[in-house]
């Protein structure tokens, strides 16, 4: 049994932690502490379309040293029409000076008998870095994957990269290779994508494809809901979680749409972080759907063409068969091999009793330990 160090106190968030959480999120969030309040108002406090978030703190003589958090969140998996609750840890900081005492046990442990009391039997983690999935698969967690990332990079920014791997054995390449970074910053994407006043047309679909800062949640909804399912896990998509989603303050979101006779038929969200932690370059592909595949490749070829991205992401494992082959002809191709190569990304799926057969881990009849069972997009995870 896992027991809580002496000098120690395991406890639930309440609002007078706020401050000293947010502090301690730097860490993990960025160094901006306006920007980290915000985020967690969003994250924790105005909670998700699904329900509560459930965070759990150690704390040293009332200060928080280490906290980990749960979110409830709606699945469909396999052919069963109504969808299954879920909660998703994230969100894992520990004070660097307690790094290395076990504390990562002790919040695993509370997060079981959490959810034990209630009824569940298995959560997941979606947005594990390496020493956290190292962790975790020492506590019965169990790794499926990893995802495969796709990526699309300009030349320039190729021979960028490879300038800046020269860098750290010349001081004097190192600032110039520093320098040169103001051309490829995501923001530059961001804004060729706004300056696009006036509807263009689709050269596979013939839709007028247009571009918005906001999210028009409840047409987004209805076009999820008509589309056909294929039984694979995937978060529920309606008009609550569109409209909470997209306002994640560490992000920054475009939605490029794709409308037929005045209805839409397609989208696709890009996504570039606003963290000063995040990779000033990449952006992603948060989400697409399309109700064809002309309208699927038209999309992706709006934010191409008309955006430009230095470096655009996203995975294979998201989407169907039409988005990977847009991708395909797009030039998207495998990346990240050294992360991937340690398993990254992956998905983490967690029995709540660890004595529990990894073999029934079952959701809508499909297991949840094979790739192939998962639908899995960016906005699902704390990557975009």
């Amino acid at each position: 049994m896992t027991t809580v160090p002496a000098g120690l106190e395991l406890a639930r968030y309440a609002p007078h932690h706020k401050d000293a959480v947010v502090a301690l999120q730097r860490r993990l969030w960025g160094g901006d502490p306006a920007l980290n309040a915000r985020f967690f108002d969003w994250r924790n406090c105005n909670a998700a379309s699904e329900g509560e978030s459930l965070v759990f703190l150690l704390l040293h003589r009332g200060v928080p040293i280490a906290t980990r958090a749960l979110h409830a969140a709606n699945w469909y998996m396999g052919e069963a029409r109504e969808p299954r609750l879920v909660y998703l840890a994230d969100d894992l900081v520990i004070a660097k000076e307690w790094e290395g005492r076990g504390l990562f046990a002790v919040l695993t442990a509370a997060i079981r008998a959490e959810l034990t009391a209630r009824g569940h039997e298995f959560f997941f983690s979606l947005s594990a870095l390496h020493v956290t999935r190292h962790l975790s698969l020492k506590l019965g967690a169990i790794a499926v994957g990893p995802l495969q990332p796709l990526g699309r990079l300009q030349r320039a920014a190729g021979a960028l990269d490879a300038v800046r791997a020269v860098a750290a054995r010349s001081p004097f390449v190192w600032r110039y290779a520093a320098g040169a970074m103001a051309f490829e910053r995501s923001a530059a994407f961001f804004a060729r994508l706004d300056a696009a006043s006036t509807p263009a047309r689709g050269v596979a679909s013939r839709a007028d494809i247009v571009v918005e800062a906001g999210m028009q949640a409840a047409e987004m909804a209805r076009l999820v809901a008509a589309l056909p399912r294929d039984g694979r896990i995937r978060r529920v998509r309606d008009s609550r979680f569109f409209a909470w989603r997209y306002a994640n303050p560490l992000h920054e979101y475009r939605c490029v749409r794709a409308m037929r006779d005045g209805r839409l038929c397609g989208y696709l969200i890009v996504e570039r972080a606003l963290s000063d932690l995040a990779n000033p370059r990449r952006c992603h592909i948060a989400d697409w759907e399309a109700d064809s595949a002309g309208v699927s490749s038209d999309l992706l070829r709006f934010v191409l063409e008309v955006g430009r991205p230095v470096e655009l992401v996203t995975w294979r494992e998201s989407g169907g068969p039409d988005a990977c082959s847009a991708l395909a002809a797009s030039g998207f191709r495998p990346i990240d091999a050294g992360q991937t190569g340690r398993g990254l990304p992956s998905i983490l799926v967690w029995p709540v009793d660890a004595a529990a057969d990894p073999q029934g881990l079952r959701g809508g009849g499909r297991s949840l330990l094979d790739r192939a069972n998962w639908d899995l997009r960016l906005a699902d995870t704390s990557y975009a």
